[in-house]
């Protein structure tokens, strides 16, 4: 058994459930060398941190059984650096590599392989050459962060008319579920016909160029419709007509278009932050702070979850 190079993300039941889906690697590293003269990355500078993101299918297909085994990448790769963003085309299916021993050393890699963007093409090399990284080739056995000092050889490269070079800090193996992010205000709410308050959360990213953010409503009453919120301004008011508490205040804006407006006891959203439905309409910008919150109906009155703000990068 080789020895545990590595700090475990997720319990034993976390890993056993995300068996049946995808698994999510993150890459998080440092710009060294910055030569863009144009495109998406000709912003980019030495010394700007920089993201890759990407799901890939489980189970993977052995190229050299325990040894050496391909991953489908899934769609909506992102590489970000700063407002750069770039992202593999869905076809054809890039591919990630996973390495066990092969033949000694550890590692993963991303052939050099075409981008979206068109003369723009991601490679990604990142080995241990003890061995003494994983044990296997199955990546969900080896869910975890490794930091960047596990690897002798890590470099993730965009090449186009120029070059962006990031060394890897920490590369993180997990189920792909996207994390909870924002925090609770306004809470509890007060409660509703239920007996319980209703709760708002919001999953995905903060930052504004990966554009991933979701918001879920729990605890309302089966069958009253509702829809979310949104401010830049916090307040507490019990409008007329309702028993709950308003949490925003100014310049609220409403999801409230037919396919936006849901019905309880469960809600959900995908926030596009590029168009927030305050009036005139409005893109989310980084250092921006943003309060999202839920309306709903309950019975002849209605009422509201609590609230969750998020500073966004």
């Amino acid at each position: 058994m080789k020895p545990n190079l590595r700090t475990v993300l997720v319990c034993l039941a976390l890993a056993s459930a995300a068996s049946a889906q995808d698994t999510r690697v993150t890459l998080r590293g440092t710009v060294v060398t910055a030569s863009m003269g144009s495109g998406p990355f000709a912003g980019v500078s030495v010394g700007d941190g920089a993201v890759l993101r990407f799901d890939v299918t489980t189970p993977g297909s052995p190229v050299v059984p325990g040894q050496y085994e391909r991953y489908d990448i899934a769609p909506g790769l992102v590489f970000l650096s700063g407002t750069a963003l770039g992202t593999l085309p869905d076809s054809p299916t890039p591919s990630f590599f996973v390495q066990n021993d092969f033949p000694v050393a550890d590692g993963v890699a991303i052939m050099t392989s075409p981008m979206t963007e068109p003369g723009h093409f991601l490679n990604l090399t990142l080995s241990n050459s003890t061995g003494a990284l994983f044990d296997t080739t199955d990546l969900e056995s080896e869910y975890g962060v490794y930091p960047g000092s596990l690897f002798d050889n890590g470099l993730l490269t965009v090449l186009a008319s120029g070059v962006v070079e990031v060394i890897v800090d920490e590369l993180e193996i997990g189920p792909a579920i996207d994390p909870q992010v924002g925090t609770s205000y306004c809470s509890p709410a007060l409660p509703n016909s239920t007996g319980v308050g209703a709760s708002i959360e919001a999953f995905g990213f903060l930052d504004i160029v990966v554009n991933d953010l979701s918001l879920v409503a729990r605890d309302m009453p089966a069958g009253q419709f509702g829809y979310f919120l949104v401010g830049q301004t916090q307040g507490s008011l019990t409008p007329p007509g309702s028993v709950g508490i308003l949490c925003l205040a100014g310049n609220i804006g409403r999801y409230n278009a037919i396919a936006e407006i849901f019905q309880g006891p469960l809600g959900e959203i995908d926030v596009d932050l590029t168009a927030i439905p305050v009036n005139p309409p409005q893109p989310v910008v980084a250092g921006e702070t943003w309060n999202f919150q839920a309306w709903y109906r309950d019975g002849g009155t209605s009422n509201f979850t609590d609230g969750v703000t998020m500073a966004f990068q």
